[in-house]
């Protein structure tokens, strides 16, 4: 399916176009995994030119951050106040185990690239404040969030089937995502 979206420019369209060519993207790798998404098929879904999704959004990688990052800031955050800090934390990860059911490519990336971004930081920020609410020291509440996190990415991958994680074992030792894709 075709989309298209009005060629006026300005600030506010080129907003719209930059949304819309995330939407697509998302779209694509919601249907079709990390594979189906390049630049041409995506440019092509978008009615534009590989050079205005280029100008627009950046490259393949810079996609994917934008549309992993579109992704975690819909999972809740951890209410870091709530009264049992553990049911707090257990919600938080079914989020995160949620999106990753929901969004198979969300398990390929994650096994092959680092996520980084604003989404990011606002849920290791509201994590490790939710650990320190619940008696932990600096340190250690550093330790278990990282713990946290590689545990529900180790068994996102787990999951994967078999054929696609050693696809992602063999492009995990490549130098770049493009490798991998």
């Amino acid at each position: 399916m075709r989309t298209e979206l009005s060629s006026v420019s300005g600030p506010r369209n080129e907003q719209a176009r930059t949304e819309h060519i995330l939407a697509v993207a998302r779209d694509l790798l919601s249907t079709g995994g990390i594979a189906s998404l390049t630049m041409r098929s995506l440019a092509s879904r978008c009615c534009l030119s590989v050079n205005t999704v280029y100008a627009a959004v950046g490259d393949k990688e810079q996609i994917l951050q934008a549309v992993m990052n579109t992704l975690l800031s819909e999972i809740p955050l951890p209410n870091v106040d709530a009264e049992y800090c553990e049911d707090e934390l257990l919600h938080y990860f079914e989020g995160i185990r949620s999106l990753f059911d929901q969004n198979p490519a969300v398990r390929e990336l994650i096994a092959i690239e680092p996520i980084y971004g604003e989404s990011v930081i606002a849920g290791l920020d509201h994590l490790v404040s939710l650990l320190l609410r619940c008696g932990l020291t600096s340190a250690t509440a550093a330790l278990a969030c990282h713990t946290l996190i590689a545990y529900t990415i180790g068994f996102s991958v787990h999951s994967l089937p078999r054929t696609r994680k050693e696809s992602l074992r063999h492009a995990a030792t490549g130098s770049t995502l493009d490798r991998a894709i």
